[in-house]
């Protein structure tokens, strides 16, 4: 259940939202307000989802250790409970790092989410430790997206977020073109390298395919490709 409200919400919401963000910015630079409301809603949707995966998954995790919950509010359990988590444990954790940090990224102007980031940092980190291939490397994927969407004094690093873009190329491959689709829009947005994010986009669009168990992964990269191309001038100075 944890895995479902995460994919729904990433696939049919989240991309929605983006693309609702993107046009009402769009249409308010040229006086058209109609748009408004939109963004809200999907918005609210796609925290819906994020809300009950993330349960979902703490409760998951709470199959094999009871005192889960009370110790992840605990800033001084938190690192010993991660820590003792193995590799049966891995699942629940991605899902929860994955539905909590998307929840956040939604969610960056609420105090009370961005209190939140370090839990689902440091679920990303442990899935890592454990097992980096877990669904394709993806933990590295969010690392690489969480550090260049955020500016140093909220726990930003680029350096960091190339590393991770690096180490998902080396599990993935270049057919997992998620990968090369955040570089784009997190990483290469936050450097201003204009040509250099047309240029990763374009590859997206004209890559002749891949495996299989890309598929849902992919198609979702070049329909936000397209949207991230056509929203250019907006997203560089």
């Amino acid at each position: 259940m944890a895995k479902f409200y995460a994919s729904y919400a990433f696939v049919f919401f989240e991309g929605k939202w983006e693309e609702a963000v993107l046009q009402s910015v769009k249409a308010e630079a040229g006086g058209d307000f109609s748009n408004q409301g939109r963004d809200s809603a999907l918005k609210e949707a796609a925290n819906r989802y994020y809300i009950r995966g993330a349960e979902y998954a703490l409760r998951a995790l709470e199959v094999r250790h009871k005192e889960g919950r009370e110790q992840l509010k605990n800033v001084k359990t938190r690192d010993p409970f991660f820590k003792k988590l193995g590799k049966a444990d891995v699942p629940a954790l991605f899902w929860y790092g994955f539905n909590l940090g998307a929840y956040i990224n939604l969610n960056r102007d609420s105090i009370k989410a961005i209190s939140m980031a370090h839990l689902a940092e440091r679920a990303m980190k442990r899935v890592i430790e454990i097992d980096p291939s877990y669904n394709h490397g993806n933990a590295h994927l969010f690392l690489l997206a969480y550090y260049a969407s955020r500016p140093p004094m909220l726990g930003g690093n680029l350096d960091s977020a190339q590393s991770h873009y690096k180490q998902l190329k080396n599990l993935a491959g270049d057919d997992f073109l998620l990968a090369d689709l955040y570089y784009a829009r997190y990483y290469l947005h936050q450097r201003q390298e204009r040509e250099k994010y047309r240029q990763v986009l374009d590859g997206i669009l004209h890559h002749p395919g891949g495996r299989k168990s890309y598929r849902l992964y992919n198609k979702v990269a070049v329909n936000r490709a397209k949207l991230y191309l056509e929203a250019i001038d907006r997203l560089f100075d």
